[in-house]
């Protein structure tokens, strides 16, 4: 299997990481599933996969992402990527919060608009816990 391209995105997330002083290494060029991103924060590390608005995971991603014994985030957007490594506040000031969904093992960080209900949208036969 070919390296997958990278999301539009990607850039703009790699970016606000560096800015706040973060280490990132894309490993987008890998492929086989394994994420976009890894982010050392903090003495802490993060496997980051960037996806724009509208990503799905592919079948690689989801067999390493179920197979991983570690975290995986599903990031969308720059703050979503902050968010994920503790560089701001997971609950932003605004009138709907970002939303952590756990499936599994893999967590999606998602800032849904106000009222949007997407348990059974995004993972209709996944057990979700918040």
């Amino acid at each position: 299997m070919r390296a997958a391209k990278v999301d539009s995105t990607h850039s703009q997330v790699v970016a606000a990481l560096r800015d706040v002083g973060a280490s990132v290494t894309s490993l987008a060029a890998v492929g086989w599933g394994v994420p976009d991103l890894v982010v050392g924060w903090r003495k802490q590390n993060y496997l980051l996969e960037v996806k724009n608005e509208k990503g799905k995971l592919n079948p690689y991603q989801k067999a390493f992402h179920a197979m991983w014994n570690g975290q995986v985030c599903v990031v969308r957007t720059p703050d979503e990527a902050l968010a994920a490594i503790g560089a701001i506040p997971s609950m932003p000031c605004c009138e709907y919060a970002l939303e952590v969904w756990n499936v599994g093992k893999i967590h999606i960080l998602h800032t849904p608009t106000p009222g949007q209900d997407l348990t059974r949208s995004l993972f209709p036969l996944a057990e979700v816990s918040r």
